[in-house]
């Protein structure tokens, strides 16, 4: 099983559409704020510069799609 990060913040329509389809799937993840210092920090790290952002494994996913996601989490 692959390990799960989402980098989120308040008021992200699409990061709650992200969250929700997790708990859905019972896909286990943690959860990163990337609008208080420390998730600031880890996302700085991506090189991405906007949420929702997605790491799966190594790998980072850019945005959110249900397809994309089950790409890199089933691969």
């Amino acid at each position: 099983m692959k390990r799960v990060v989402l980098y989120t913040k308040s008021k992200c329509s699409h990061c709650v559409s992200a969250k929700k389809y997790l708990d859905q799937q019972n896909i286990k993840y943690r959860l990163c704020d990337v609008s208080v210092q420390p998730g600031k920090k880890e996302f700085g790290k991506t090189g991405l510069l906007s949420v929702p952002a997605l790491k799966v494994g190594d790998m980072i996913l850019k945005g959110f799609s249900i397809e994309s996601f089950d790409a890199l989490y089933n691969d």
